[in-house]
């Protein structure tokens, strides 16, 4: 974390996890994301972030997507390889959801995401 005062900071994330698709196991992958968070004067700025899916047979999945000021995501696939090479959709996320307690230093949570995707074959 990097501030000037309480109401002028940056800092940076990373966060790894499982997304699950209700429709097909294939779809289901592990994903990491790295991204930033920022307030300028008092105020909450976009924050944006970059994630990994990885998926069982191997192909990947480059996702890059904002947080809103509610705590929802909007996300986008930018490409991908194998299977997912040439994919293409977007999707949102409800509000974060916690879970309960997580180790130090982490937070356990899900977030309800509603979107498409299609991919090139």
């Amino acid at each position: 974390m990097m501030a000037a005062s309480n109401e002028s900071w940056g800092m940076g994330f990373d966060i790894k996890g499982t997304y699950m698709d209700e429709i097909s196991n294939e779809e289901n992958s592990y994903f990491e994301c790295a991204g930033h968070i920022h307030m300028v004067n008092g105020a909450m700025k976009g924050q944006t972030y970059n994630c990994m899916h990885y998926f069982a047979d191997g192909s990947q999945a480059l996702e890059i997507g904002e947080i809103k000021n509610d705590s929802a995501t909007k996300s986008t696939f930018l490409d991908g390889t194998g299977r997912h090479k040439g994919v293409l959709g977007e999707f949102t996320g409800g509000p974060r959801i916690s879970m309960g307690k997580a180790p130090d230093n982490k937070f356990a949570a899900c977030r309800e995401i509603q979107g498409f995707k299609r991919l090139a074959d």
